[in-house]
């Protein structure tokens, strides 16, 4: 409790020198907030019904699952997550990556605590995973956004964040023009485990993977393999924002 109470008072002090700049439209919402109140409502949070097993928003109650996950079966038990991936999250979420705004994520994470806290705490979950990035990607950004928000839910719930269980060794390219297949397949090839950690059964059974985006789910695929691969028995995935299911 008194590493959340200091947290806490950190933000606090922070927000008083620098007035938070609300995520979306990017001016100083009103008072004691972080999001302007049009802002906020222009957000489309998730809601039901989602696919049982990325968690992207559905058409219609009847069904269970997106077209992607009865495509291709996925390998983690469940995925959620905040917000739709879209023409106001975008550029947000854009602006956190590109234009070093990464104090916007720390609405994301309290919007998180406040849909899904009691979600994570009843998956009693080992550790917190970012996905993570290629260390030449990150020294030239200066951050991890995935890293920063997962230790923003890590610190409020009490859920220990790895960041050096997961490697990235290969910068990939932008996959847009590849199939799914094809993307799949390159990424399997861009993760690895620690090789602090490649020789020894992982101590984990429950854990999440932390990403920002979530669109053809490749990425959390190919690492929900690789932890699988490492004896990790459930593996549950998390984004800030996700795309359309159909």
């Amino acid at each position: 409790m008194a590493a959340q109470e200091r947290h806490r008072k950190v933000r606090e002090l922070l927000s008083f020198l620098y007035p938070p700049r609300c995520p979306i439209c990017g001016q100083i919402p009103p008072s004691g907030t972080s999001v302007c109140p049009d802002c906020y409502l222009s957000i489309s949070f998730i809601h039901q019904p989602t696919c049982y097993s990325c968690g992207k928003p559905l058409e219609s109650e009847e069904q269970e699952f997106c077209h992607d996950c009865l495509t291709h079966p996925k390998t983690f038990s469940r995925g959620f997550s905040l917000a739709v991936y879209d023409s106001v999250t975008k550029p947000s979420l854009s602006a956190v990556k590109y234009k070093n705004k990464r104090s916007y994520l720390q609405f994301y994470a309290d919007e998180t605590i406040k849909a899904y806290g009691s979600l994570f705490s009843s998956l009693s979950l080992d550790v917190l995973l970012p996905v993570p990035v290629h260390p030449k990607r990150e020294k030239k950004r200066g951050y991890n956004q995935a890293s920063l928000f997962a230790h923003s839910i890590g610190n409020t719930l009490s859920i220990p964040v790895s960041d050096s269980l997961l490697i990235r060794t290969i910068n990939t390219l932008p996959q847009k023009i590849l199939s799914p297949a094809e993307r799949l397949h390159n990424l399997s090839q861009a993760f690895d485990i620690h090789p602090a950690y490649k020789d020894q059964a992982l101590p984990f059974q429950k854990v999440m993977l932390i990403d920002d985006i979530y669109t053809t789910g490749s990425t959390m695929e190919a690492l929900s393999r690789l932890l699988k691969s490492h004896g990790v028995p459930q593996i549950y995935i998390f984004s800030i924002c996700i795309g359309h299911g159909y």
